[in-house]
């Protein structure tokens, strides 16, 4: 776990550590919704949730979640971009969700 330590450790990140699991599971029902189109959703929101919630729970009530910041304004991966990061680990496995859009 030392790697995950010096993460945690380190100010200048354009990640985040979140506070909850729960955090993380609300983060990843986001993402059943457009990034560029607040009325277009691309899975059921209770769908996410159950998924979301599910991957959570595999990796553990002690896993380490991070985020990207959530304000949309930002730029993204690219000028053109904007996105979204969940980030969790057990120290063994891992979970990654990643959702880009364009403007």
């Amino acid at each position: 776990m030392r790697s995950l330590e010096y993460l945690n450790g380190v100010d200048d990140l354009s990640i985040f550590p979140l506070e909850a699991p729960s955090d993380a599971v609300e983060l990843m029902v986001e993402a059943s919704g457009s990034l560029a189109w607040t009325t277009t959703l691309l899975m059921a929101r209770d769908v996410a949730r159950k998924t979301a919630a599910g991957i959570v729970a595999v990796l553990g009530p002690d896993a380490l979640w991070w985020a990207n910041p959530g304000d949309l304004d930002r730029i993204g991966t690219t000028p053109l971009t904007f996105d979204l990061l969940v980030a969790g680990t057990n120290g063994t496995h891992f979970a990654l969700l990643l959702q880009v859009a364009d403007h």
